[in-house]
């Protein structure tokens, strides 16, 4: 199973500051007549491969005409992420407080204040793309780290290896998440109680379900 992506990479992961911003369409004058120039279409969250994703932690549903959350980026800093399609379901899509919310492409609005953080747009038609991760963005990244450092064909707990030993050990894979292995059910309860996969079990999952490919 491949690993999932880094979510401690600020390429793939920017914080707000750090969106691509939209351009604004150049001028070019001739000897006639101004000609303007349209910039690059910035990439969509429909994109099949998203250039970047924009993880941020939801911390309140503000919503009063279109579905607006009130997110915190990797780097604290709080921001509106409104959608413009009124029907769009919220909470159907986990999109509610204290889980993460994962936009592909995300598009940054700059404040017309100075100083201002602007926030997040997502155009018609492109909420279906946006996803949400049960858990905070500490464990998102903590659960996100463990994928990728866990070694392939080896218990989770005890590093065994699968077909290891006279005994021919069989790892079996959790079965809320899929993702983790582990060689025995002692092994299983440890995990569950003392390694953490309680609180970080559904995240796995959610991680799975979002880049099942990475």
């Amino acid at each position: 199973m491949p690993p999932p992506p880094d979510f401690t990479s600020t390429t793939l992961f920017p914080s707000l500051s750090s969106i691509p911003l939209p351009s604004i369409p150049t001028v070019s004058i001739d000897a006639s007549d101004l000609t303007f120039v349209e910039p690059p279409t910035l990439p969509k969250a429909s994109d099949p491969n998203p250039a970047y994703y924009l993880l941020a932690e939801v911390k309140h549903n503000m919503t009063i005409t279109k579905p607006t959350l009130i997110c915190k980026d990797r780097d604290g800093v709080e921001f509106a992420l409104t959608f413009n399609d009124e029907q769009l379901d919220l909470k159907a899509r986990g999109l509610k407080k204290g889980n993460c919310v994962v936009v592909p492409n995300a598009r940054l609005i700059p404040s017309e204040k100075e100083g201002g953080s602007g926030y997040v747009q997502v155009f018609k038609g492109e909420g279906e793309f946006v996803r949400g991760l049960p858990g905070g963005l500490e464990g998102v990244v903590r659960a996100g780290r463990r994928m990728r450092e866990a070694q392939e064909g080896r218990c989770w707990v005890c590093a065994k290896r699968e077909a290891e030993g006279e005994e021919q050990v069989r790892l079996r894979r959790c079965t809320g998440c899929g993702v983790v292995r582990y060689c025995s059910k002692e092994c299983q309860t440890r995990d569950w109680s003392e390694g953490g996969h309680r609180g970080e079990c559904k995240v796995m999952k959610g991680i799975r379900e979002i880049w099942p490919d990475a």
